[in-house]
């Protein structure tokens, strides 16, 4: 285990040394983070601060939506569904809207719980990503609103993977899709566990950092395109 785990290190540590060497032209793109877990200390709150330096590092600019901390309301009312389809959307719903329209790049870092995704995150999808903004109905097809905005999930599972469903982790990946939006990257961090070394987590940060420095980079006005590297 601790040969394969050395192997990783060195082939991620090789396709770093490609990126650089590639010269990727960075684009100053707006990014909206949607940041998801009630506990400060969270692996999903330390994932996420890693992120963010690479965010800053490229100087993006980057409007940081965190759930629990704003004490967002994830409940959809009957107020929320009339007022969806009379347009007389209420404030905070418009107030989060207007992130969603202004950004280019919308990631999503949340735990997956044995259950299955956090009610926080699905509770946000269904107020914010409402009919008239994120899709509507025209001659019984759906029109998907959002085409363009391009998405970062990350999940980070907090226990073994044993105790999960294999499905659990793709429920919002196609609620998000069908609104016409790309998720160009899925990033799982499985079996972080509490009494995982910190040398260990930190290898799965870095190797998620290089994932999305492949989809985040841009040149030519495309994707940067990079060997992929077995291991």
């Amino acid at each position: 285990m601790s040969g394969m785990r050395t192997s990783t290190i060195v082939f991620r540590a090789e396709e770093n040394e490609l990126l650089k060497k590639s010269s990727p032209e960075v684009i100053p793109m707006k990014q909206l983070v949607i940041l998801c877990h009630p506990d400060g200390k969270s692996l999903s709150k330390i994932v996420w601060s890693e992120i963010a330096l690479l965010y800053e590092k490229y100087k993006w600019e980057t409007e940081v939506r965190d759930l629990y901390e704003m004490k967002f309301n994830p409940v959809l009312s009957i107020e929320d569904i009339t007022a969806h389809k009379t347009g007389k959307t209420s404030g905070d719903v418009l107030k989060e809207q207007e992130y969603v329209k202004n950004a280019e790049i919308i990631t999503f870092v949340y735990p997956i719980w044995p259950t299955g995704t956090p009610a926080m995150i699905k509770g946000y999808i269904d107020r914010i990503f409402s009919e008239n903004f994120a899709y509507s109905f025209s001659n019984k097809e759906n029109q998907k609103l959002l085409k363009g905005k391009k998405v970062v999930l990350v999940n980070v599972y907090e226990h073994p993977t044993s105790v999960y469903n294999a499905n659990f982790d793709s429920n919002v990946r196609n609620i998000l899709e069908s609104f016409g939006m790309d998720i160009i990257l899925h990033y799982k961090l499985e079996n972080i566990t509490p009494d995982l070394i910190q040398t260990q987590l930190q290898v799965k940060i870095e190797d998620l950092k290089i994932e999305m420095k492949k989809v985040l980079f841009l040149k030519n006005n495309s994707r940067l395109s990079i060997p992929t590297i077995f291991f």
